[in-house]
């Protein structure tokens, strides 16, 4: 799609968004309304025929729509998995602290998350009971804002150019309301004439409404017919998938399973099968017995930017989690080690061992809120323990328990998590006298292209 047709269409579709413009009615007079609260006579009549419809969204209840109620974070992703028709089998578990792994929204947040349309909410907040940092925050509303961000990634994901000349919100009295996290889209959408503001502001923390929601999703299908797959299949697929009950306690196990087009990936599949085969029998025979088993709970989650697939596995051992990280180049099937990841960025170790140092003090400041102070001299040495050069290495190496017992470790392992290549690590964060230790991802503030114009 050449930009000037890309700008007309998007014109459209963020008009809906900002503007709440309606459009002609069409065939939504053959619709069958069973909400009350949608009238013929409104402007969001036919928005909502088509949604309803196509199946992206349903009412509030059987009657209900709430056109005016706010849109949340949870329903519009789900409404665009329902709009590429995901396979919610591929999508298990949650990546984020306040998804639980059941709710009705959680595999649509997996989908959007693993393409790069989504990311959390940027907490950040260092937690010892789940392997990522973000938070979603699923039933918070929809802002301007976000809408504006999930729709350059979304786009990006549908082949069309975003890359515009740098622009700057200064125009408006309200750009300092605009989070650092939303600027570039939000600047996408003034230079590209999608965006002018509303009474001379961009307002960008106000939220949409469910009825001018489904008009922004009205206006997608007219600008990107359904059909085009532009999403691909998904490269990651699940090689088991257990669910085991034992008295009120249910363990999970997923495993995952790489599928490259063209590329042959079974001894990297065998080799990620391998890696838990042994603590899931060890498990699954605990559970027979009546037994509670040492390992809770084996997951993954994924992420794809450009070319590389960051696959992350971790296991729920003995009240710690483990991780293991696959960077797989998915043209070759070759597996990138931390260092290569980095270089692939251009960024000179030094700048690393920095983002790593300043990560792991933050999460060992985290962790002594959580645990309350301790002696001087205590606190001193388990800051020095989690500060160690070879804590935040990229080769494999030794951790010293004592000046005679030592712990073979790997290298902290890099994975990019975010639309924009943020860069996060593996960390081991000490807690305890003696070789109590978290291993924690950890987002480092780095990232493989530039955030900011």
């Amino acid at each position: 799609m050449k930009k000037s047709v890309f700008r007309k269409a998007l014109c459209t579709l963020m008009s809906a968004l900002f503007f709440c413009c309606s459009l002609p009615i069409g065939a939504a007079a053959s619709w069958k309304n069973p909400f009350q609260d949608v009238k013929e006579t409104d402007w969001f009549y036919s928005h909502v025929s088509h949604v309803v419809k196509e199946g992206y969204f349903a009412g509030t209840s059987s009657t209900t729509f709430s056109p005016e109620a706010e849109m949340t974070r949870g329903m519009f992703v789900t409404a665009l998995a329902n709009r590429e028709k995901i396979d919610r089998s591929r999508y298990p578990g949650s990546r984020f602290q306040d998804v639980e792994p059941d709710a009705w929204y959680a595999p649509a947040i997996q989908w959007a998350a693993s393409w790069g349309v989504v990311s959390g909410m940027g907490t950040q907040k260092f937690t010892f009971d789940t392997p990522t940092l973000e938070h979603f925050e699923p039933n918070t509303p929809l802002s301007r804002q976000d809408a504006a961000v999930i729709l350059m990634a979304y786009c990006k994901n549908l082949g069309s150019s975003t890359e515009l000349p740098g622009s700057s919100l200064e125009a408006f009295p309200d750009s300092g309301d605009v989070a650092l996290y939303a600027m570039i889209a939000m600047e996408w959408a003034v230079e590209s004439g999608l965006l002018s503001g509303s009474d001379g502001k961009l307002l960008p923390r106000k939220t949409l409404t469910r009825a001018q929601a489904a008009a922004l999703l009205n206006s997608l299908d007219r600008c990107y017919p359904e059909g085009s797959a532009a999403f691909g299949n998904s490269p990651v697929g699940i090689s088991l998938a257990e669910k085991f009950t034992s008295g009120d306690t249910t363990y999970t196990y997923h495993i995952p399973l790489i599928q490259l087009e063209g590329v042959n990936t079974d001894a990297l599949n065998a080799e990620i099968s391998q890696t838990y085969a042994q603590t899931l029998n060890q498990a699954v025979n605990s559970i027979s017995q009546g037994y509670p088993p040492i390992c809770s709970e084996i997951g993954y989650f994924w992420n794809v930017y450009k070319d590389v697939l960051s696959l992350v596995t971790w296991d729920y051992l003995n009240s710690f989690y483990e991780f293991h990280v696959w960077n797989v180049d998915m043209t070759t099937g070759q597996v990138l080690d931390s260092r290569e990841l980095l270089e692939r960025a251009g960024y000179q170790e030094d700048a690393y061992t920095e983002a790593a140092e300043t990560a792991l003090n933050r999460a060992f400041d985290e962790w002594l809120q959580v645990r309350g102070p301790l002696p001087a001299e205590q606190e001193q040495a388990l800051r020095e323990r989690t500060l160690l050069p070879a804590n935040c290495g990229l080769d494999d190496w030794e951790l010293p328990l004592d000046e005679s017992t030592f712990i073979s470790m790997k290298g902290n392992q890099l994975f990019l998590g975010n639309p924009y290549g943020e860069f996060w690590m593996i960390g081991c964060v000490w807690h305890d006298v003696g070789s109590e230790r978290r291993h924690v991802a950890l987002p480092l503030n780095l990232y493989s292209e530039p955030i900011a114009n």
